[in-house]
């Protein structure tokens, strides 16, 4: 399926292969645009109920994908929020390093007990 140069350039920017339109990452990348160009937009119309309504929307779907993002692929995780420059409400990211340790450590021994 082709998509628009706007969205190959956007996930490359992100550090992204520009096929990969489903991984979580790259749905995160696009979902980030659409929520800048919307505020945007509520900021000049600020009586637009409806578009308020699509960017709450947004912003909860960008804030699942990037909880679900951070249970399975952590280091992925650091590198997306550095390349989008997200200040996210997580508070995994003002955790010490210990604690990214365990968690890493955790995942890790879930995947293996799997296996």
């Amino acid at each position: 399926m082709k998509y628009s140069k706007e969205t190959s350039t956007l996930l490359q920017d992100a550090g992204l292969d520009a096929k990969n339109v489903g991984s979580s990452e790259a749905q995160i990348a696009l979902l980030t645009d659409r929520i800048r160009s919307l505020t945007e937009h509520v900021k000049m119309h600020k009586k637009d109920v409806h578009s308020k309504h699509g960017l709450v929307k947004l912003v909860s779907q960008r804030k699942k994908l990037l909880k679900y993002l951070r249970k399975t692929k952590l280091d992925s995780y650091d590198e997306l929020i550095k390349k989008l420059n997200e200040k996210t409400n997580f508070s995994f990211i003002n955790c010490n390093c210990y604690i990214k340790f365990l968690i890493h450590f955790w995942l890790s021994r879930r995947a293996n007990e799997s296996d």
